[in-house]
């Protein structure tokens, strides 16, 4: 058993996706993180029911999620300099507040299946005691974490490309006397490239498919 944290910016016009705001407005950066959310909430549900977990950002931001987000979900806003301190405090908290391996995720990957979440619980299973999920353009999209990994969960704020974020991470995870698992390169939207090959590919969910296909060119 798992818990899962889902690290998310509040849906709000200027606050929220800002890699995008040329190609859609703040308007629609907004609903699409609304939908982001949900579906990575959602995602998170079907892997943990009995342990979901949201940490927002900024602190007054728990209300903006009321709607979006269902009962039985715990939802904390988290105080921190960067992404990377925000992560840290409230992976620490789910720890000690659930007292199982944590999988983290952002908003920022809607791809994300029940394989994704299989995967890292069997590579956690089989003794890792880390697995990592990289994006293309850099960061992690998952990590996956037997006990807490404070210099891991760092890299939540980091925009290195892809593979600069596997090699930092796994250099870190070896420092560290871990061993360690890693899942497929995935695409998150982050940037107007991302949308675009998002937007072409049929099997992108539609509530997030709707709001790209009215993308403006940059």
């Amino acid at each position: 058993m798992v818990s899962v944290l889902v690290i998310a910016d509040a849906p709000r016009p200027g606050e929220c996706n800002r890699g995008l705001e040329p190609l859609l407005g703040p308007e629609s950066c907004a609903r699409l993180q609304e939908a982001l959310i949900r579906r990575a909430v959602a995602w998170a549900q079907a892997i943990a029911p009995d342990a979901t977990f949201v940490a927002c950002h900024p602190l007054d931001a728990v209300g903006d999620f009321a709607t979006l987000v269902p009962a039985g979900v715990t939802i904390t806003g988290y105080a921190g300099a960067d992404a990377g301190e925000r992560a840290t405090g409230a992976a620490q908290a789910v720890f000690a507040r659930a007292g199982r391996p944590l999988l983290v995720i952002g908003t920022s990957m809607p791809w994300l299946a029940p394989y994704h979440a299989r995967a890292a619980a069997e590579d956690l299973a089989e003794g890792c005691d880390v697995s990592f999920g990289v994006a293309t353009g850099g960061g992690l999209y998952l990590l996956a974490m037997a006990r807490p990994q404070p210099r891991l969960l760092q890299l939540a704020g980091e925009t290195h490309n892809g593979e600069m974020t596997r090699r930092v991470s796994r250099q870190i995870a070896e420092e560290l006397g871990l061993s360690v698992g890693m899942l497929h390169y995935e695409r998150a939207l982050d940037r107007p490239h991302d949308a675009y090959a998002m937007a072409a590919d049929p099997m992108l969910p539609r509530q997030i498919s709707e709001i790209l296909r009215f993308a403006r060119p940059a």
